[in-house]
């Protein structure tokens, strides 16, 4: 289940989606919300605005910044997941370069394409 609708994603004039922070709930009994993100989005003012969202930033730090702040490397690595998954959909030509005008035909491309993936993944993993 995705953390937001694809309807909902923020589209350029071309009708192709901007990038999104990669959202992740904790398992807590707050049940808070923990954005995940690369070290290009570590500043003090993009944590800020994070955490006045109600969010938990998980941004590694970049190696010149004197305050460390609290990281969680389980997190990242799903965020990580997350990345290769995605770099393995862009390897269908049309997926990457988005042939299909409408939406739902690009969704079920992308549907058709993780199947064929998860697939793959799942015949080598079965004994």
């Amino acid at each position: 289940m995705l953390p937001m609708s694809p309807a909902a994603w923020p589209t350029r004039t071309d009708g192709r989606y901007l990038h999104r922070p990669v959202t992740a709930r904790r398992r807590s009994s707050t049940a808070s919300v923990c954005v995940l993100a690369d070290k290009a989005y570590d500043a003090d003012r993009i944590r800020a605005l994070i955490e006045e969202q109600g969010a938990t930033p998980n941004i590694p730090a970049k190696s010149n910044r004197r305050w460390k702040p609290c990281f969680s490397k389980r997190l990242y690595h799903e965020r990580n997941l997350i990345e290769r998954f995605f770099s393995k959909l862009k390897h269908f030509r049309r997926v990457a370069t988005r042939y299909d005008k409408l939406a739902a035909n690009f969704l079920a491309m992308v549907q058709l394409a993780s199947m064929r993936l998860w697939l793959r993944a799942y015949e080598s993993t079965a004994s």
